[in-house]
């Protein structure tokens, strides 16, 4: 081939994507950096292929900062099925939702792949399941979640504090009742309480009061 056929194709191939891919029988924490549909060089249909960047992992071959990707292809039977785990994940839909079908939709999933990239920087967990063929080879199944899943905190509503009432406008403690029950204003002393034989000043009747 000379130099000047070296890239006689280059336009009329496609840009590969993709490469490394997440092992079966691990869980990972990952976060979506694309969602893309290119036509297959193998076969005439198309691949849907999901990259994404470890957060966490449980596999030692793929740690935290490393890059890899999820390829789907049309030609295989369960690729919608498998790319719907993916979309109610990223709309945090349960796949046993009974508006399941209604609300994971062929507009959401052409959504996800679109110029926008909505998913794009979402953080979701992801575990990986080895799963027989009819041919007798396995492919690694992928179960999509949101890695914020945990129910949140419900958090008692916490009572206003109860406005200040100007000293002035507290009412004064009720004052006790004098003189105590059974004690009379001695006739004959003023300033002086009995009850019965016992004389008491006021000033001492109102300490023991």
């Amino acid at each position: 081939m000379s130099l000047e056929n070296l890239f006689g194709n280059i336009g009329k191939t496609l840009p590969s994507l993709g490469g490394n891919y997440l092992n079966s029988g691990h869980v990972y924490s990952v976060q979506i950096e694309s969602v893309r549909v290119q036509p297959s060089q193998k076969h005439g249909g198309y691949n849907i292929i999901t990259e994404f960047k470890v957060i966490e992992s449980s596999d030692a071959t793929r740690q935290p900062g490393t890059t890899a990707s999820w390829v789907l292809s049309s030609q295989h039977v369960n690729h919608e099925s498998n790319f719907a785990s993916l979309l109610a994940a990223w709309k945090g839909i349960s796949v046993t939702d009974p508006s399941f079908a209604s609300l994971i939709s062929p507009a959401v999933a052409r959504e996800a792949c679109s110029d926008a990239q909505p998913i794009r920087g979402l953080r979701l967990r992801v575990e990986t399941l080895g799963v027989a063929t009819k041919k007798g080879g396995t492919y690694t199944k992928h179960v999509w979640s949101r890695s914020d899943n945990a129910a949140p905190a419900i958090v008692a509503p916490v009572a206003p504090p109860l406005p200040e009432v100007p000293a002035a406008l507290v009412p004064p403690l009720p004052a006790a009742s004098f003189p105590p029950p059974g004690w009379k204003v001695h006739p004959q002393s003023d300033g002086f309480y009995y009850k019965g034989s016992e004389v008491l000043s006021e000033a001492k009747l109102r300490e023991l009061a």
